[in-house]
């Protein structure tokens, strides 16, 4: 998938789950079943992502290699990379600590959707300045999928909000 793509499919899946969320109610937003992140928490969640790999992508590029290394290997496609993650939530592996939100009020609702907001616009741009050879070429690492190149980066970005988005709606069946 080109970058421009890239960028499209994350814009539709955050703004998908932006309206989602912004159309429940009070109880809906707040409500937590089994010990399960409520609506809010899965926003406040997603919120704390995209800024840690925001900060990632703001990195200098030849910094990113330095500190990440560089792979020649193959790429894995959005499928293949949404089939690995799937497998590593089977498998129970869960967020590092600091990406667990705390609980979550309506109060917060409408500043979390617009930081959201925001950090998706400032994301898109952040990666028009990488080019197809860099996304392919320069890694990161993943808390639960290892070593990543930038694209499948990116691929996991747009995956990750929305199998939020379904597990807030699964949170309300």
């Amino acid at each position: 998938m080109q970058r421009e793509k890239i960028i499209l499919k994350i814009n539709e899946n955050h703004q998908s789950f932006i309206e989602y969320v912004s159309n429940l109610s009070k109880d809906e937003f707040e409500f937590s079943k089994d010990d399960k992140w409520s609506a809010g928490q899965q926003l406040a969640h997603i919120v704390l992502c995209i800024k840690a790999t925001l900060n990632v992508y703001k990195m200098d590029k030849s910094i990113i290699g330095q500190n990440f290394g560089k792979t020649d290997r193959q790429n894995r496609t959005y499928e293949e990379l949404q089939s690995d993650y799937q497998l590593k939530a089977i498998e129970g592996v869960k967020a590092p600590a600091r990406f667990i939100p705390e609980t979550i009020t309506i109060d917060q609702a409408q500043n979390l959707v617009e930081k959201l907001t925001f950090l998706v616009e400032e994301f898109g741009q952040q990666i028009e300045k990488f080019s197809e050879q860099e996304l392919n070429t320069l890694l990161i690492q993943h808390p639960s999928l290892g070593s990543v190149t930038l694209r499948e980066m990116l691929y996991n970005v747009a995956y990750h909000v929305e199998h939020h988005h379904l597990k807030a709606i699964a949170n309300l069946s």
